[in-house]
């Protein structure tokens, strides 16, 4: 196996696991999280990611950029360029955020009197809630900023160790303190204390992974770098703005048409989703550096095979577990948590695993765009995704509430990444989508239509836990054997090389 091919494995290997280990544990701590703080309640510790997800854009897209100019100097061993990217990542990192927690923390009370319905007897929680989230929003945006640094350098061990444990601290933590009698104070505290060690924790192991700055006390690198490193930044935050809308406007959304409990039946479905998404996520974010680096090189013949064969390996990632919830999505939703939220959530969630599905297709050409210096490739799919929102929610939103939502993102997909894949393709790499649908998409997703359709007819057994974790492995085994069979003789070796206990024929 090649050096880059097996840092990419390992890469993978590590987001994948990590991601993994939190999917596991959040499937046990929701449902007695939901149980100790009723529907209401749940809806606001939701708001604690939500909001520090929309103060986290107010650092202009730099972490792209952080991660973008970190990989490259590295590459060329550039040591005080790599140190001025550190320096770069930090202070925007902080400024933004800690402008934007300033006005969310003098507005607390608005928020949660005028844009969300949130009852009486939990107003003084909820503004309490939202001021710690404030101030954990400035660490919330450097964590993001330090493991960016770590991602260029390919030190996604580090990055994950980060992620998983300040999530799996959130979740435990959270659940203990409710199970102990707290309310929501303390667990906004606990989370603003996780985001201030998450972020210490990053720039900390960042600046050891780096190499020492060769002259500390010459500022001529960061002079350089300013203006392309806050250039490139901005060109991606036009794009995360414009994807942000499609992407977490849709539970703002939700929230403010209707009492924020019914808040809930959307942030699972949701949650649940960005759950198994960070898993093609963690590959796709493997792949950034991998890309910027295979380009630098001047390879385009691998950069054209990197780019089919990671897009796919995607596609075979997530697709089963994708077709399996679609199917069993009422018994799921009953035996998790409660047959409510199987009846107002199915169909959210069906029809956001609809359009996660479309979005996942373009996931390769989304980030191959960043990665090879056309953000406005992906800036105008995404934009194109917040008009559809935008124009369809408050029609759908009202008369179908958290299903309208869902309608409206599933639409904007499915309408848009065929078109941002052709333009891509056709721009960059001289592909027609015909090329692009047969070397990523058509195998995935034959072997998963022939997986639908054999749950389809089952779904009358899928009644209990045996059925379904029964159901789950017969899946898995049959989608991936014939996966295999499906793959041609350079795929099947490449599958070989990344993982060297494959099976051999």
């Amino acid at each position: 196996m090649s050096s880059r091919s097996r840092l990419f494995a390992k890469n993978t290997l590590w987001n994948v696991g990590g991601q993994g280990a939190l999917v596991a544990l959040s499937f046990i701590v929701i449902p007695a999280l939901i149980r100790e703080l009723g529907k209401a309640g749940y809806a606001l510790y939701g708001l604690m990611g939500l909001l520090s997800g929309y103060l986290y854009l107010l650092s202009f897209g730099t972490g792209n950029s952080t991660m973008k100019y970190t990989a490259e100097y590295n590459g060329s061993g550039d040591a005080a360029g790599l140190r001025a990217v550190f320096r770069m990542s930090l202070w925007t990192h902080a400024a933004g955020a800690t402008a934007g927690a300033a006005l969310l923390f003098l507005g607390r009370n608005s928020v949660i009197w005028r844009f969300f319905e949130v009852p009486p007897s939990l107003a003084a929680d909820g503004a309490w809630l939202v001021g710690c989230t404030a101030v954990a929003a400035i660490f919330y945006s450097l964590l993001q900023g330090g493991n960016a640094v770590l991602q260029g350098l390919q030190r996604f061990d580090l990055a994950t160790a980060i992620s998983v444990t300040t999530h799996a601290a959130l979740l435990s933590g959270s659940l203990a303190l409710v199970r102990m009698g707290h309310g929501l104070k303390p667990v906004a505290v606990l989370y603003l204390c996780i985001q201030a060690f998450g972020a210490l924790a990053a720039y900390a192991l960042a600046s050891r992974a780096l190499p020492a700055d060769p002259d500390p006390r010459s500022r001529k690198a960061d002079a350089a770098l300013r203006a392309p490193f806050l250039r490139h930044g901005f060109q991606v935050f036009l794009s995360v703005l414009a994807w942000s809308v499609a992407f977490q406007w849709d539970k703002f959304i939700v929230g403010l048409f209707f009492p924020i409990e019914q808040l809930t039946y959307y942030l699972i479905p949701a949650y649940l989703i960005q759950r198994f998404w960070v898993l093609p996520s963690s590959i796709i974010t493997a792949a950034f550096p991998a890309l910027s680096a295979i380009s630098g090189a001047g390879d385009e013949k691998g950069l054209r095979s990197a780019y089919l064969k990671i897009g796919q390996l995607v596609l075979w990632l997530v697709v089963p577990a994708f077709t399996f919830l679609f199917v069993a999505a009422p018994p799921f939703l009953t035996l998790w948590l409660d047959a409510d939220f199987s009846n107002a959530g199915t169909w959210p969630l069906r029809l956001l695993l609809i359009g996660y599905a479309f979005n996942l297709t373009a996931a390769m050409p989304n980030t191959a765009s960043f990665a090879l210096g056309r953000p406005q490739f992906s800036t105008a799919w995404h934009v194109a995704q917040a008009v559809i929102c935008l124009a369809s929610w408050p029609v759908l939103v009202p008369r179908y509430g958290s299903a309208g939502a869902a309608a409206g993102f599933a639409l904007s997909q499915m309408i848009t990444a065929p078109v941002f894949v052709w333009r891509f393709g056709r721009s960059v790499f001289s592909m027609s989508l015909w090329d692009y649908f047969l070397g990523v998409v058509f195998k995935p997703v034959a072997a998963g239509a022939a997986l639908l359709a054999a749950l389809w007819l089952v779904r009358g057994w899928l009644f209990d836990w045996t059925g379904l974790i029964s159901a789950g492995a017969i899946s898995a085994i049959a989608y991936y054997s014939a996966g295999y069979a499906l793959l041609g003789s350079q795929e099947r070796a490449l599958l070989h090389r990344l993982l060297p206990g494959a099976h051999r024929s």
